[in-house]
């Protein structure tokens, strides 16, 4: 756990830091949860490669984040995660706008409400045009 608050209080003092870059729709508080915007804007930049924790934001209603097993929209699809999913990722690991996810579980609803903590067996690439940085508030 002391790892995933690190990550969570360099994710808030990234994106302290930015002043205008990264601006996005998927900024701003929902429910328990304050989205800094997307993490390879205000997080990834600022820090060195590694894990970070991030979460599914700005999906379209009813929408999921794809996780495929290859960094490829062809590749198999082996998860499709709700919003407010927390998705933790490998930064040293990012091709042309993929990146690899590690783990997921869901610690939030998907209206932003603090929930119990699920593990999810998740591990392949997503697209990082839906992964916030965020602070829980």
């Amino acid at each position: 756990m002391w790892a995933r608050g690190v990550g969570r209080t360099l994710a808030l003092l990234a994106g302290l830091m930015t002043s205008g870059a990264g601006a996005c729709a998927d900024e701003g508080r929902v429910g328990d949860v304050t989205l800094l915007g997307l993490a390879r804007d205000v997080t990834w930049s600022h820090t060195a490669p590694g894990y970070d924790y991030t979460l599914a934001c700005g999906l379209p209603a009813g929408g999921s984040l794809a996780v495929h097993d290859a960094p490829d929209a062809a590749a198999p699809v082996t998860a499709a995660l709700e919003p407010m999913i927390t998705v933790e990722v490998d930064t040293s690991e990012r091709r042309d706008g993929w990146i690899r996810v590690v783990a997921a579980d869901r610690s939030f609803t998907p209206d932003g409400k603090r929930s119990a903590y699920t593990s999810l067996l998740v591990e392949g690439w997503t697209r990082d045009d839906h992964l916030c940085a965020y602070q829980e508030n």
